[in-house]
């Protein structure tokens, strides 16, 4: 039988968006991670529930960040910088390098358990996150932060042009692989759902939109990806045969669905 249990501290929360309240040396109740209210005192009915003290300590709500690159975590904070103007230049020298070696479960396994330790120690609660084209390390990653009570979106990331040799998926195996994935995830965890990522639009076909874009609809999925990243990838964009807009929100309708775009 669920029982009512309390934290106490000094409670901090936001009732409504523009308001922050904070209640010094109060009771957090709650009941089957539901919150029943916050309290000066503990009302008489409940004198006798648990309550962790944590007395001169903030309690606060977790953080949503909307946008992770795990495979990035491989080199973060280590300087590895643009030196050039052109922002595509950093995906070449240090990005895709580094996000090829997922293919590795092995390495995946590794780099992403460290990832997913830290987050444990942030404010970071909720979250949106690029894996790798790898379905096998996000499938991994979406276990690993479902185990440790995250919730959110991860997305396995398309990709079937204009990137490394060793980080690109030919247009039938971007959809399909992405197919499958969504079969194996989606009602896997209560908490950890797959969101459908095309990396942005200089990635990807026209054809492998179009296959997500089913993907998206039969399975009422999210989707998040990029938009307009650098001035040079804007440049590149519109020198194409669309602007990410008009493709990605006209063409295949992906702005239909709940979108999230950098």
């Amino acid at each position: 039988m669920s029982k009512y249990r309390a934290l106490k501290g000094t409670i901090v929360h936001t009732p409504q968006i523009d308001k922050m309240e904070s209640f010094e040396n109060s009771y957090l109740i709650y009941k089957d991670n539901e919150v029943m209210g916050i309290y000066a005192e503990l009302p008489e009915n409940m004198k006798d529930i648990e309550v962790k003290d944590y007395t001169g300590k903030i309690i606060m709500h977790g953080m949503s960040d909307i946008h992770i690159h795990a495979p990035q975590y491989v080199f973060h904070g280590i300087g590895q910088n643009i030196e050039k103007p052109e922002w595509s230049s950093w995906f070449e020298t240090y990005c895709f390098p580094a996000e090829s070696k997922f293919k590795d479960l092995d390495f995946a396994q590794e780099m992403y358990s460290r990832l997913v330790e830290d987050l444990v120690h942030t404010t970071t609660t909720r979250l949106s996150v690029f894996a790798s084209l790898h379905r096998p390390a996000t499938e991994l990653l979406m276990k690993l932060l479902a185990e440790r009570g995250f919730a959110g979106f991860v997305g396995k990331v398309n990709m079937d042009r204009n990137s490394i040799d060793g980080l690109l998926e030919t247009t039938e195996e971007t959809i399909q692989e992405t197919r499958i994935w969504v079969e194996n995830t989606i009602d896997k965890y209560e908490h950890m759902k797959p969101i459908i990522t095309p990396r942005y639009y200089p990635t990807c076909t026209d054809e492998s939109l179009q296959g997500l874009n089913e993907i998206m609809r039969k399975y009422c999925l999210p989707v998040q990806s990029h938009l307009s990243e650098g001035l040079d990838e804007i440049e590149w964009v519109k020198s194409g045969r669309y602007t990410i807009w008009s493709f990605m929100g006209g063409n295949c309708n992906f702005v239909k669905n709940e979108t999230a775009y950098e």
